[in-house]
């Protein structure tokens, strides 16, 4: 719905400010391929396509498995029992060490992440981690620099789609809940990465989630009511995901042509009256309200680069070089609101710049979910910031959000 304005926006940036952009997709099709409205501005500057994604190094680095995914009502203990029994195969090559799954669910993923731990078959890892939005960055950092360094530990990492986001890690099997092709391509690019090692799998399953997490998106509609299982699992095998995405463009040049088109002028003429509030509204690709919550965790110097120590050591005097007090954070950001300065420069950049640093202890909720409605008892709001004071409960460094089923 936003390619159009994308385009847009690129031809009059290049254009006037003598700019070429490059994008790049391992998934997505050629840009103009979506434009009817408008003349393709676009070059290919691979021009054999096939060449590349057709080479053993990407198409052959994983395969898919379709075992699991069956017309069976979703069952999670029974899934965790095949996935055990399939992992423990695939460790007698010796081969395999590391497994990841991914939910498109955080809730089933927590969900996983308990049975699994307390079922004496996982005693097969010797570490268990989770990986998910609410796990505050330095935990990422821990987690992805553990799982980079060559080790024969057994190692098992739930995750949720925040796995598929740049994160680069070189899983030997991996377990994926079903979506889309290319959702599950970008997956898939967590296991093997490096393309050094044979035999590597990918098993589909599917929790019956991803129709919550992907209302409204047509490239679900469009795998789950057009794509047949064989179709869905020859995208993923050759590569070809413009299979997809042709039957998305048919939908939309049948059904939302007139309006798009309309759309796009309409966003044209604000453009160049410089409506950029118009621009930003138009541009907003997740339609969510989320709230911060902050947890004054006391977080080691550690899991800080050295420009990030020496921005906390100019913004927080205390800090002794090896533990970083959230709570001594939060307390400078609300100092810095309140400041009455006439160098408005200089305090932007510091209020910028404390902001870097309480990133470090930061997740966001749903403002409407009931995540946010039962932390409420641990903490209060500090403008747009929910401040989590009482967080010993309810958060952990090691797993992030931890509410029982009873609250």
């Amino acid at each position: 719905k936003t390619w159009g304005m994308l385009v847009e926006s690129l031809n009059m940036f290049g254009t006037h400010l003598n700019i070429r952009f490059i994008v790049m997709s391992a998934t997505l099709p050629k840009i103009g391929k979506l434009l009817a409205e408008i003349a393709d501005p676009f070059v290919d500057l691979v021009t054999e396509r096939a060449t590349y994604f057709g080479n053993r190094n990407f198409a052959g680095r994983v395969k898919y498995q379709p075992e699991l995914l069956t017309e069976e009502p979703w069952n999670l203990e029974k899934f965790s029992d095949q996935m055990l029994g399939i992992t423990i195969g695939e460790m007698r090559s010796g081969q395999v060490t590391k497994v990841l799954v991914e939910f498109v669910s955080k809730k089933e993923a927590n969900r996983f992440y308990k049975v699994i731990r307390r079922d004496r078959q996982s005693d097969i890892f010797d570490n268990i981690f989770l990986l998910n939005g609410y796990i505050i960055e330095p935990r990422r950092r821990q987690l992805i620099n553990y799982l980079k360094k060559k080790s024969s530990e057994k190692v098992l990492v739930v995750a949720t789609q925040v796995i598929e986001a740049g994160v680069d890690i070189d899983m030997d099997l991996g377990f994926k809940d079903k979506a889309m092709p290319d959702t599950d391509e970008q997956f898939a690019g967590r296991v093997n990465r490096n393309a050094s090692k044979s035999n590597c799998r990918v098993y589909l399953f599917s929790s019956d989630k991803a129709g919550l997490v992907y209302r409204g998106d047509t490239r679900f509609e469009v795998c789950k009511n057009q794509l047949s299982r064989d179709e869905y699992l020859q995208i993923l095998a050759e590569k070809n995901f413009e299979i997809m995405y042709d039957r998305v463009l048919r939908h939309y040049r049948h059904i939302d042509h007139l309006d798009l088109a309309d759309n796009l002028k309409t966003f044209r003429q604000n453009f160049r009256m410089l409506d950029f509030l118009f621009v930003s509204k138009a541009f907003k690709l997740i339609d969510s309200d989320t709230v911060q919550v902050f947890v004054p965790l006391q977080i080691g110097a550690s899991f800080f680069s050295d420009k990030e120590k020496s921005t906390v050591k100019l913004l927080i005097p205390e800090f002794d070089g090896k533990l970083t007090n959230g709570e001594i954070v939060f307390r400078r950001f609300q100092t810095l609101l309140r400041e009455h300065t006439d160098d408005f420069v200089l305090k932007n950049a510091m209020i910028k710049s404390i902001n870097s640093i309480m990133s470090f202890f930061t997740f966001n909720v749903y403002r409407n979910s009931l995540e946010l409605r039962t932390l409420q008892r641990y903490g209060e709001f500090f403008g747009d910031i929910f401040y989590l004071r009482d967080y010993h409960d309810v958060y952990s460094f090691e797993d992030g959000l931890v509410i029982s089923e009873n609250d």
